[in-house]
């Protein structure tokens, strides 16, 4: 269809009616189209059509803004001139077409943006209202209207009507300037215009809002029933307009995908009928809503994001975060608006400092037991669960393994990633946001507040090294097989990506225990401590602390007997010269849990050596010599301060605690077969927060954390690699003694730097490092070869053998003292060169 045949149509009026346009009549009969009337807005930067009747032969002249255009009345009895395009004008002046004696005149129109809004009643929907609704339209309509200043705000709403009026369709201009013109106007279209008014006063905006509630998107199509398109849309055809916002749906939303092709044909036949090939579309999905079992809202939306995604004109706005799942009829019309004004000032009006970018979705990688769903278009991703920075736990995934059962699952933000798992799925086959009858989004981007639409990814497991997954799994059926471990987990990343990811065993010896999978929980013991240094580093990055500075700065209490001369760097480097057991006084496990007691007697404990004089691994002490002043410089309780800083930017916290809750308390695997590790069962030690010792974690966590710190992901490291370059120097001296060679070969011992094991050899002793612990979990890194590891076990005989098969599949270098030709004393004194 041509725009040429509507205009015919659109344009058969007889002479008596000519909607506001002031005409005068000589001997000839003169008429003008009658959506042209005062008080409105012409397209700016395009031709205008002017058009309408006279005596065939007639010659008709329109005059605007000194632009002029002439023609003569066809035989039919219709004319059409072009006014060449202009730009943007806040001045109202006349509009005059004369013929012969006869004149039409419109008065007060002003030059701008106009916006065609069409759709179901969410954009038929007044600001205001005294009874649709519940009393409302718009959560602050009412107030909106009162205040409503807006004289370069124009609107107009289309007759509503079934039958094409042989008439023409007559369009009243209104100034939103004034509490009775708002109240009237559709709340979307409102705020769309006063966003971008606000932004860019000087050019005007115009509505023609043409919109009926209840209606299918058939009758909005000519090749459909096409009532609507006849009498609501036709009429509209001179009109120039800069693009159509179309929200509509939910009369559709049983259609499913075949409502993209629908979408496909309605924007033909408009495009079709205003002669513009490339008149963009801003689409809205529907707002969240149950309509009904079986009833797939999400299977609707990426219906009308493909529609989006096929036509290079259209933008699909995600609006799942602003639903009520009690209404059809979402009281905040002005989420969806400032969206559509975003894209428009982006797009329209040049405005490329206001970000339009709509987070989507792109892939979705296996990701140790869970998934990694990354995102484009977006840097940072947030959650508008309350409170926001709790914890990020946003709601809406689901996870399905391969007997296709969707499980509710918990994700992390990590960037511009979202990591999801399920200890119910720990081999996840797909994943799936609001994919549910019934969801409301709590994901947003923070660059630009869109918010990402519904999606469902098949699990790509390409990052696995599968030969290196295979041989790794041997080596865990081997080790449980042979009464070597009970049970264990390992996981390593390399560039960034899991590579393998294995375990095997029983969480207990009772008969019938359950078997651990990748999102076990196990006993850790001091392999947390690179974590709690980790935020004492990022401490002083964020100057609340200073290496140079004695730890008495902070906490107060720890004065006197020499301890004013330990400093955070002595103490990160195990130089305080403290004792690494609990200070005397506290016995029992009510002592050792009672955090308060144990900083209060630690602050009055005296130093064994002179700090600073040598360095000792300190096995308990640790926790408190750092954590004390760490919460106390960070102004937060500790359990807190390594959520924040550590726990939450790696995205690991419902995988790591140093403080467990009930529900890692039940996910935690027991130590047995060993008297000496008893205490790491007692939960009253998990659920304190001791950050070296007694935490719970499982494999993926500590792989995760040493790829996190160091930035392997891509993104900015934990800390920066200045600060990490320090704290990876050996902090021994010469004069600090070694144990007997003979001894150097145990597990625990190693030479480290501020808070970390270095094992690397003498001539790069930082290329290597990490920290294992009591019982046999471990974290490793390789800065060179980029791959990170962690194991976990609930059982420490023969550890080592089985760590070094594992570490051996993946080329993780093994501790530098296994090396039987290596002279360990020249090895260890040689790092101080």
């Amino acid at each position: 269809m041509k725009s040429a045949d509507y205009i015919k149509f659109a344009a058969a009026a007889v002479c008596a009616f000519f909607g506001t346009a002031n005409c005068v009549f000589g001997s000839e009969r003169l008429s003008l189209n009658p959506i042209f009337s005062d008080n409105g807005v012409l397209q700016r930067g395009v031709p205008v059509l002017i058009g309408g009747r006279g005596n065939p032969g007639a010659s008709v002249t329109a005059a605007f803004a000194e632009r002029q255009a002439s023609t003569v009345v066809g035989a039919d009895g219709l004319w059409r001139v072009k006014l060449p395009s202009m730009h943007a004008s806040r001045d109202g002046r006349t509009l005059v077409v004369k013929c012969g004696d006869d004149r039409c005149t419109v008065t007060n129109l002003l030059v701008g943006e106009v916006f065609l809004c069409s759709g179901q009643s969410n954009m038929q929907q007044p600001l205001w209202s005294g009874g649709w609704g519940g009393g409302f339209c718009d959560r602050k309509g009412v107030l909106e209207a009162q205040i409503a200043r807006w004289p370069l705000f124009r609107y107009a709403s289309a007759p509503r009507r079934k039958q094409a009026d042989p008439m023409g369709m007559a369009l009243k201009w209104e100034q939103v300037d004034n509490p009775r013109t708002a109240v009237s106007a559709s709340a979307i279209a409102y705020y769309f215009a006063t966003t971008l008014l606000r932004a860019e006063p000087d050019i005007p905006v115009g509505i023609i809002n043409s919109s009926w509630g209840g209606t299918r998107i058939e009758s909005w199509i000519p090749q459909g029933s096409g009532e609507l398109f006849n009498s609501m849309i036709a009429p509209l055809a001179s009109c120039r307009f800069r693009a159509v916002l179309w929200y509509h749906g939910e009369a559709n939303v049983r259609d499913g995908a075949m409502y993209t092709e629908k979408l496909h044909a309605l924007a033909k036949s408009w495009r079709n009928l205003f002669d513009i090939p490339d008149l963009p579309f801003i689409v809205s999905e529907i707002a969240p809503f149950v309509h009904g079992k079986g009833v797939s809202t999400a299977a609707f939306w990426r219906a009308q994001q493909r529609f989006a995604e096929e036509d290079k004109h259209a933008v699909c706005v995600p609006i799942n975060d602003c639903g009520d799942l009690g209404t059809v009829h979402p009281d905040r019309k002005e989420l969806p608006a400032v969206r559509y004004a975003a894209v428009a000032l982006n797009r329209f009006y040049g405005r490329k400092d206001v970000s339009c970018d709509i987070p989507k979705a792109i892939s979705a990688d296996a990701d140790a037991g869970g998934v990694l769903v990354t995102f484009e278009n977006v840097k940072v991703l947030g959650v508008n669960s309350y409170p926001k920075y709790a914890k990020h736990d946003v709601p809406g995934f689901e996870l399905c393994g391969s007997d296709g059962v969707w499980h509710a699952a918990k994700a992390e933000i990590d960037g511009n990633r979202v990591r999801v798992f399920s200890s119910s799925v720990p081999s996840p086959e797909k994943v799936r946001y609001l994919g549910g009858e019934a969801m409301i989004g709590e994901l947003y981007s923070a660059d630009s507040n869109f918010v990402p639409s519904a999606f469902e990814f098949e699990v790509n497991r390409d990052s696995l090294d599968k030969e290196m997954q295979k041989k790794c799994q041997e080596v865990c059926d081997w080790a449980v097989r042979e009464g070597l471990q009970g049970a264990l987990q390992f996981c390593a990343y390399r560039d960034g990506k899991c590579i393998v990811d294995v375990w095997a065993g029983n969480m207990t010896t009772n008969a019938g225990a359950q078997s651990v999978d990748g999102a076990t929980l196990f006993p850790i013991f001091s392999t947390e401590k690179p974590m709690l240094a980790t935020a004492a580093h990022r401490a002083v990055e964020k100057k609340r602390m200073d290496y140079a500075k004695p730890l008495s700065t902070w906490w107060p209490e720890f004065k006197g007997e020499g301890r004013e001369k330990v400093t955070l760097g002595l103490a990160l480097g195990y130089r305080a010269g403290m004792s690494p057991a609990f200070p005397e006084g506290i016995t029992g496990i009510e002592g050792q849990c009672n955090w308060k007691r144990i900083c209060d007697l630690a602050a009055r404990q005296k130093p064994i050596d002179e700090p600073g004089t040598v360095q000792k691994y300190l096995s308990m002490s640790y926790g408190w010599i750092i954590g004390r002043p760490l919460e106390l410089a960070m102004r937060k309780p500790l359990n807190e301060v390594l959520l924040e800083e550590v726990l939450r930017p790696c995205a690991i916290e419902d995988e790591f605690y140093f403080a467990a809750d009930d529900d890692a308390v039940r996910r935690t695997a027991t130590v047995y077969k060993s008297a000496t590790f008893e205490t790491m069962n007692d939960n009253r030690r998990r659920r304190m927060c001791l950050p070296s010792a007694y935490a719970v974690a499982n494999a993926r966590s500590i792989a995760r954390f040493y790829n996190r710190l160091c930035g392997f992901d891509g993104r900015k490291p934990l800390v920066s690699a200045k600060t990490l370059d320090m704290a990876l120097k050996p902090c021994r001296h010469e004069g600090d003694p070694l144990p007997p060679h003979e001894k150097l070969d145990k597990d625990w011992y190693m030479i480290f730097g501020m808070g970390y094991g270095l094992w690397g050899d003498s001539s790069d002793i930082s290329r290597i490092f990490g920290h294992g612990g009591v019982g046999g979990s471990e974290g490793l890194c390789d800065r060179k070869k980029r791959l990170t590891v962690g194991f976990t076990c609930n059982f420490g005989k023969d550890v080592r053998k089985v760590r070094s098969k594992l570490y051996g599949i993946v080329g993780m270098k093994w501790r530098y003292w296994d090396d039987a030709e290596a002279d360990i004393q020249n090895l260890q004194m040689g790092t101080l060169k």
